[in-house]
C-alpha cells in the first residue's frame, strides 16, 4: 500500500477544512449579546429595527442580504436576526437586494418608522422580495424568543486591502 504524499495530504485537510467552513452555518454573536438584544430596549433617544428569519423550508438555508439605509448589515440566515440601533424616524430596510443593485428595477425596500424607545419588527421570509413584511411588536418579541439566536456583524475585509 502507498502513502500519500505530504503534499497531498496537506491539500486533502485544507480542502476538508474549507469545505466545513462553507457548512458550519451562521456566525452566531456570544450568548450575553443574543441575552441583550432580547431586552428590546434601544439605548437612549434611539429607535431600533430587528430583522428575523424565524421559518424553514425551501430556499432557507440561503442567507439573504440585509441592509438598512444602504449600509450592508450582513446576511439573515434562518433562525437569526440582526438588530440595527438608528435615529428616531422613517429608514429603509433591504432585504435580498442591496440599493445599489436594484438602482434600475422595480423593487422597493421595506419603509419603516421608528419611535424612541420602541423596537420595529421586520420577518424575512424566502428569497423572493415579496414575502418580506413587518410584524407588531407583540408577534416579532415572540417569534425571537422562541426561534433565533443574534447573528454576529460579518467580518470585513481591512480597508488598506481594498485600495
Amino acid at each position: 500500500m502507498h502513502a500519500r504524499p505530504p503534499s497531498i495530504r496537506l491539500l486533502t485537510g485544507l480542502l476538508s477544512l474549507w469545505l466545513s467552513a462553507c457548512f458550519a452555518g451562521p456566525r452566531l454573536a456570544p450568548d450575553n449579546n443574543d441575552r441583550t438584544a432580547k431586552a428590546f430596549t434601544p439605548a437612549a433617544g434611539r429607535g431600533a429595527i430587528y430583522v428575523y428569519r424565524h421559518s424553514h423550508g425551501r430556499g432557507y438555508n440561503v442567507p439573504i442580504p440585509l441592509a438598512v439605509d444602504g449600509r450592508d448589515v450582513g446576511g439573515v440566515a434562518n433562525k437569526t436576526y440582526y438588530v440595527v440601533e438608528v435615529d428616531p424616524g422613517s429608514h429603509d430596510v433591504w432585504l435580498g437586494w442591496s440599493p445599489q443593485v436594484v438602482r434600475n428595477a422595480k423593487l422597493s425596500p421595506i419603509a419603516v418608522n421608528v419611535i424612541a424607545g420602541q423596537a420595529v419588527f421586520v420577518r424575512a421570509g424566502t428569497l423572493s422580495n415579496r414575502s418580506h413584511k413587518t410584524v407588531d411588536a407583540s408577534t416579532g418579541k415572540k417569534d425571537l424568543l422562541s426561534c433565533c439566536k443574534l447573528a454576529a456583524p460579518p467580518v470585513r475585509a481591512p480597508s488598506s486591502l481594498l485600495k
